[in-house]
């Protein structure tokens, strides 16, 4: 007999002292006590991975919009990346990718475990665009990437500190899309473009 067969035909009248010591009985109740176990550990750790977000999410000052964890279950990289805009004058921001949002903060300068929460970018519903060195949209580019957010049609340009700091945000950004169940799609710009052209 199968297990299915034997799981249909047992009932609780059938758990009788003598039931109870056949083998098949026993690799039942192993096999559903294993299940029960990996059932308990998979809760705790997503209340564990819930608890953690939510204590980031404590530390960003001004924060809007639904809680992370409505969306996010896991933080995948936490890194600087200077954003690019004529009208910043302190343009550099802490970047918080969690799956299926990006989360941008400046640092709080008098409280230094704190953030000021600055917006979010959802993933599901973003472009990416890897952009070469150079001058590029009348500004200077140094190992940057072009997001465009669908959800608020703009565009958010970001310099990282250096050529594997872009790699490794690249790279996270990747597993955090396989985690999701979907690829990451980067667009290529060639060098030499300016829009002051």
């Amino acid at each position: 007999k199968t297990r299915k067969e034997i799981l249909l035909k047992l009932d609780v009248h059938q758990l009788s002292k003598p039931n109870l010591d056949t083998s098949d009985f026993k690799e039942m109740y192993e096999v559903g006590l294993n299940a029960m176990k990996r059932v308990t550990e998979m809760v705790n750790e997503g209340k564990r991975h819930s608890e953690y977000l939510s204590r980031i999410q404590a530390r960003f000052e001004n924060f809007q919009g639904p809680s992370i964890t409505i969306h996010s279950s896991r933080l995948f990289l936490q890194t600087d990346a200077i954003r690019v805009s004529p009208n910043l004058w302190n343009n550099t921001y802490t970047l918080f990718l969690f799956d299926r949002q990006l989360v941008y903060c400046k640092k709080d300068l008098l409280k230094r475990t704190s953030y000021i929460y600055k917006g979010r970018i959802f993933l599901d519903n973003c472009r990416i665009l890897n952009l070469p060195d150079g001058r590029m949209f009348g500004v200077n580019l140094k190992n940057a990437l072009r997001i465009f957010c669908e959800t608020r049609g703009k565009w958010f340009d970001f310099c990282f500190r250096s050529s594997s700091s872009k790699t490794r945000f690249l790279n996270t950004l990747s597993a955090e899309r396989q985690f999701c169940g979907t690829s990451l799609f980067v667009s290529e710009i060639a060098s030499g473009l300016d829009d002051d052209n």
